[in-house]
């Protein structure tokens, strides 16, 4: 009976120690590029998001720098799987003082965590979704994310 519990506490601790370990990983300030229309492509709008994950649970804040310079920001909320994929939806827009841009439209997210031996090859690697009453509208705007590790305050 003993072994027993000693092997459930053993397997709560590597449990435990994997959230842990992705908490790490994981939070923080990313920064790549988003795409819109083609999923294949590889150019597109700078983005930043900053990410803090306790448990499973995921909050934080988008940045899409327009081309005109200016900055949509989004607070965004989701869940992080075991298979170190991430869920996550627009909540509130964040509006700019001194600016005028606001988002077309509220996003969906999904993201794979990809981890490196070497911390600089870490990427967030995914795509997003328009949010919309018809799912499988062919108007429905989508495309793709490929985030690195950022520099911590740059967002």
């Amino acid at each position: 009976m003993l072994r027993f519990f000693t092997c459930i506490a053993l397997i709560g601790c590597c449990l435990t120690t994997n959230y842990a370990q992705r908490n790490k990983y994981l939070s923080g300030h990313w920064k790549g590029y988003i795409t819109q229309g083609s999923l294949e492509a590889t150019v597109g709008l700078p983005f930043e998001i900053y990410l803090e994950v306790k448990g499973s649970s995921v909050k934080g804040r988008t940045y899409v720098h327009q081309e005109n310079g200016d900055v949509i920001e989004m607070e965004v909320s989701g869940i992080l799987y075991s298979d170190n994929s991430i869920y996550l939806t627009e909540q509130q827009f964040i509006k700019q003082e001194g600016s005028d841009a606001k988002p077309n439209h509220i996003k969906k997210y999904q993201f794979i965590y990809n981890r490196s031996i070497f911390e600089s090859d870490n990427t967030l690697e995914g795509y997003w979704q328009e949010i919309v009453k018809e799912p499988m509208s062919i108007t429905r705007r989508r495309g793709k994310i490929v985030m690195k590790r950022g520099s911590i305050g740059k967002a």
